[in-house]
């Protein structure tokens, strides 16, 4: 199959430097990938998918942007079991991720040393349990992360933000194979990194034609 992802960002926080002022960053791009899948036996199941995109960085009130190139591979193993109307799963799940960001600008001129390139590998190991009924399916999940490698070439950056985490997901997943439709609603959160929390909330539809 071939997915098409778009993502719009709205962020904004302070820095310990400088508490009184707020700094805000909106970010758009969109990541074009092939994948594949195999069915292993009944409950065992592999997928691997390769993608490429691009992405924008924009200070608020124009105050300068910065471009950036994207790329990942990733595979992931997953179990699923039912018992009733109850699912069981698992999922054990490799990437590897880079942005290549060119030069800051701002006003049509570019700053030397802004330019730096973002790498990442990861696992991550959860489990989740879903009760269908009636086309609908409410879950619960829980996954550990682990950031084996991150790195960023920027001139004086410092990892942070802390190595590992736990994420916890509510949602809610809709099936209607006689309209070919499918979609979903999560919230996500991610705990237990150093200097960072992150909370996410992810729709999405699927039509098959």
């Amino acid at each position: 199959g071939l997915s098409l992802a778009i993502d719009r960002g709205d962020i904004s926080g302070r820095t310990t430097a400088n508490p009184g002022n707020t700094n805000k960053l909106d970010s758009k791009g969109w990541m074009l990938a092939p994948y594949v899948g195999w069915q292993l036996t009944p409950e065992l199941s592999l997928d691997a998918s390769i993608g490429l995109g691009e992405g924008k960085l924009s200070a608020s009130g124009g105050e300068g942007s910065q471009e950036a190139d994207r790329w990942f591979a990733g595979a992931n193993l997953v179990y699923s079991r039912w018992m009733g109307n109850w699912q069981f799963g698992g999922r054990a799940g490799y990437l590897h991720a880079e942005e290549d960001y060119a030069k800051a600008k701002a006003g049509g001129v570019s700053f030397n040393n802004t330019d730096a390139k973002n790498k990442i590998d990861q696992i991550q190991l959860g489990g989740q349990l879903g009760y269908w009924y009636n086309g609908f399916m409410p879950y619960a999940g829980l996954k550990f992360v682990d950031d084996i490698n991150r790195s960023n070439s920027l001139k004086g950056s410092r990892d942070q933000i802390g190595r590992e985490a736990w994420v916890w997901t509510l949602g809610l997943n809709y099936y209607s194979l006689a309209h070919g439709i499918t979609a979903g609603l999560a919230f996500e959160q991610e705990t237990a990194r150093s200097h960072q929390s992150r909370d996410t909330l992810t729709a999405n539809i699927s039509l098959r034609l």
